[in-house]
């Protein structure tokens, strides 16, 4: 069995999982069509066990996991979508949200678009309130990648996102806020 990953998770598979070294591969880039490209530069054409969220409504399955399955379609594999894990409304953002609204926070950690989906489902005023608590005090907001940051801005139009240097890790997350932090503290 081959296995291709993005980022962190092709290290993850050979040190936590114990998948050995050379049934891993991991993309060029991380991100769904750097996995797309290097499928087809290898010719495959086979089956892939392609592991996605099973998204609760009310929110709604951004658009790249559809697209990859059907790039993955495009060049001739069959995939074979199998819901990993629970994309769901956080329960309980009292705290998060009181810190937003109250001026205390300074920046936003985005992974996923469907964070912003949630954020703006449970806010008292929804996106609105949160679109203008995040411009006017100006507080940054970081993608993981740009199809992350894409997501962003389709979710709060006119906030500003930050792209990590480095989506293959949260290290470049942190690094594109602590950018972003310097810039505004002069």
């Amino acid at each position: 069995m081959e296995l291709l990953a993005m980022g962190a998770d092709a290290e993850y598979l050979i040190d936590a999982v114990g998948v050995r070294r050379e049934n891993v591969t991991k993309s060029s880039r991380p991100n769904t069509q750097a996995i797309v490209d290097d499928l087809e530069t290898a010719g495959a054409k086979s089956d892939v066990l392609v592991f996605v969220p099973k998204v609760i409504q009310p929110l709604v399955e951004p658009p790249v996991v559809p697209d990859f399955l059907a790039g993955l379609r495009r060049i001739g594999c069959e995939p074979r979508a199998v819901p990993a894990y629970e994309t769901r409304v956080g329960d309980d953002c009292r705290v998060e949200l009181d810190l937003l609204f109250g001026g205390a926070i300074d920046a936003i950690a985005v992974s996923s678009q469907a964070e912003i989906q949630s954020l703006c489902l449970v806010a008292p005023g929804g996106r609105d309130r949160v679109v203008d608590a995040i411009t006017s005090r100006g507080i940054v907001v970081a993608a993981h990648g740009e199809t992350t940051a894409a997501g962003v801005r389709a979710g709060l139009p006119g906030v500003q996102v930050v792209v990590s240097d480095d989506p293959s890790t949260f290290d470049g997350m942190a690094r594109a806020i602590e950018r972003e932090l310097k810039k505004t503290s002069g």
